[in-house]
Order: structure tokens, then C-alpha cells, then sequence
């Protein structure tokens, strides 16, 4: 089953094992790409134009805001951005053609845009986000079996039960039919990060 499928549509039956078998074996970003919203009239959309889009309709500010919540620094120009971002000789020229000021330069295109921060495969305004909002779900009801002298907490015995042990591999095993599909104890782990495999092979 594709990525694209499900979108948009009710889920029936095994649809989400089968989604999740899927994607354990099948590399996903064309689906991504121009699949994703095929529902839409015509063709296809591209998702990041519409993250883009959708940040516009609900208000969202522009990049610098955030990056100067996270880091402390103001960016009053597009210069400013050249020890920022990657390949700032190409992108800057175009960012200045595409937006009147630096300071209407969408979140989304700058975040994913930043150099990222060393062992980071993301920049400081996006890895402040992330952290943030991870740090507002454990606080917040998802871990609610957690918290320390609250009705809900559980023992250090219930805790060391449901955790110990329990990896995103066990996870995916667990919710998909992996009869046919391998799945590697780290999931996490990036292709060019297994060093006895000669990637130029492939």
C-alpha cells in the first residue's frame, strides 16, 4: 500500500498494518514529493508548498521571529543569513527574489534550510522546536503514567514493565505484518551510517 493511499480516506481494517509493512521496505519520497495529494483536483501537490500555505492561513511568523525566540539573534537582512544557511551563495539570490524582505521568508523554508548543528541532522531555530514540543508532550497527558506523585503515576515496577526493552523495531513488528519485510533494530539509523556496507554498490 502507498503513503498516498490513506490520505484523505477511511481507514478499514488492516489498512494501517498494511501502510506500515509498506513503508518498512519501500522508500517513500516520491510519494511525498508529488503523490501525496492526489485527491486534490487535476494533480497531485507538493507538500512542502502546502505546509507553506497552510502556515499562511493560520498566521504563522516568518522565520526571523522564531529564530530570534530560539537563539537570541535578529536578522534584519538577507546577508545576515550567510553563515546560516547551506549553500548561502545560491540560496540567498533566490530568497531575495522570492520574498521583498527577510523578514516575510517563510519558517519552513529557512528552518530545513540551516546549517545543522553538530550530531544534528537539524539546524538550532528547528532543533529548538522540536525540543520544545517534546518537552510540552512528555509534560503534558501523553505520559500521564509518568508523573511523580500524581493519582495516574505508576510504580517504578509498572515503568521498568512497559519500557524496558521496548524499541521502535518492537513497535513496527507489533502494529505491521512483517512476514515478508525485515526490520532493523534501529530504525532510526541512516543509510550512510552502516559502515560495512559499500553504499556505491546500490
Amino acid at each position: 500500500m502507498q503513503v498516498s493511499s490513506p490520505i484523505s480516506s477511511p481507514i478499514h481494517h488492516d489498512d494501517v498494518r498494511y501502510l506500515l509493512s509498506g513503508a518498512v521496505v519501500r522508500p517513500q519520497l516520491k510519494e511525498f514529493g508529488g503523490n501525496i495529494f492526489t485527491h486534490l483536483p487535476q494533480h497531485g501537490a507538493e507538500s512542502a508548498a502546502l505546509l507553506i500555505h497552510r502556515s499562511r492561513d493560520h498566521g504563522i511568523p516568518g522565520y526571523v521571529k522564531f529564530r530570534e525566540f530560539c537563539t537570541g539573534e535578529k536578522i534584519t537582512s538577507f546577508g545576515d543569513l550567510e553563515n546560516i544557511v547551506v549553500e548561502p551563495q545560491h540560496l540567498i539570490p533566490i530568497l531575495g527574489d522570492l520574498y521583498k524582505s527577510v523578514e516575510d521568508v517563510d519558517l519552513l523554508v529557512l528552518a530545513l534550510a540551516e546549517k545543522p548543528v553538530r550530531g544534528s541532522l537539524v539546524g538550532p531555530t528547528l532543533g529548538c522546536m522540536l525540543a520544545l514540543q517534546y518537552r510540552k508532550v512528555i509534560r503534558g497527558d501523553n505520559y500521564w503514567f509518568s508523573k511523580i506523585n500524581a493519582v495516574s503515576s505508576f510504580s517504578l515496577d509498572q515503568l521498568r514493565a512497559i519500557t524496558a526493552g521496548t524499541r521502535m523495531a518492537d513497535i513496527i513488528c507489533a502494529s505491521a505484518d512483517t512476514a515478508d519485510a525485515a526490520v532493523q533494530p534501529n530504525p532510526f539509523l541512516l543509510a550512510d551510517e552502516f559502515e560495512s556496507v559499500d553504499l556505491l554498490c546500490f
